[in-house]
């Protein structure tokens, strides 16, 4: 039987090993090693040891940062799997054979969601008794990549970004940033990230302001 040591990243060869900076094993021979996820192996490199030892799991086999990318995973799928859906039904509509013979390509969406549940079979709806053997906290790792994959290839939310054109009326740097509405009852908001500014304004109030910068 396979003795975990740490997080269970450590044993898998796909992953790389969750470490304790400036912590090292009684073998450290002071040199640096990069794990390599291509080959599954440590290169050694030119550059000092920052720290070889394991990360201790901390929810069943998972360190926990690994256990709360899953958790979020898990809580972001069922909102995501059904955008990925619709959106898959679409593009196979638009598309659609004409003939027996046709076929029609299968779309990123379809590829992104077969991936993930390609990680999922193994959850039986609880993630502590998920991620408390081996295989499941492998799998779940897995999984919460999948996820992670799926949003930053089909985001489903505009992100908040950097309004690079104008200054802030306040401080005039150029430190704005749009912040897109967390739901259809807020407004957009701008503010300020200088942080010995105050600028924080709706975008009601935000666009006479840069109307008059413009005009003057």
């Amino acid at each position: 039987m396979t003795v975990i040591v740490g997080c269970i990243t450590n044993t898998m060869r796909d992953q790389k090993p969750c470490l304790r900076r400036d912590e090292h094993l009684p073998t450290c021979d002071g040199t640096e090693y990069a794990w390599s996820i291509h080959d599954g192996v440590w290169l050694e490199t030119d550059q000092p040891c920052t720290g070889c030892s394991p990360r201790p799991a901390a929810h069943g086999l998972l360190c926990g940062g690994h256990w709360g990318r899953v958790e979020a995973a898990v809580k972001a799928w069922p909102d995501l799997h059904d955008v990925l859906t619709q959106f898959d039904r679409l593009v196979q509509q638009e598309g659609g054979s004409s003939g027996h013979e046709s076929s029609v390509p299968i779309s990123a969406t379809k590829l992104a969601i077969d991936e993930v549940q390609s990680h999922q079979r193994s959850f039986t709806g609880n993630v502590d008794v998920w991620v408390a053997g081996e295989q499941g906290a492998a799998e779940s790792i897995r999984f919460a990549a999948a996820v992670n994959r799926a949003i930053r290839t089909f985001p489903t939310e505009e992100a908040a970004h950097s309004v690079q054109i104008l200054r802030c009326p306040e401080c005039e740097l150029r430190s704005l940033v749009w912040h897109p509405p967390t739901s259809t009852a807020e407004p957009v908001r701008i503010e300020c990230r200088n942080p010995k500014c105050t600028y924080d304004v709706d975008q009601d109030t935000f666009e006479p302001e840069t109307r008059t910068v413009e005009a003057a």
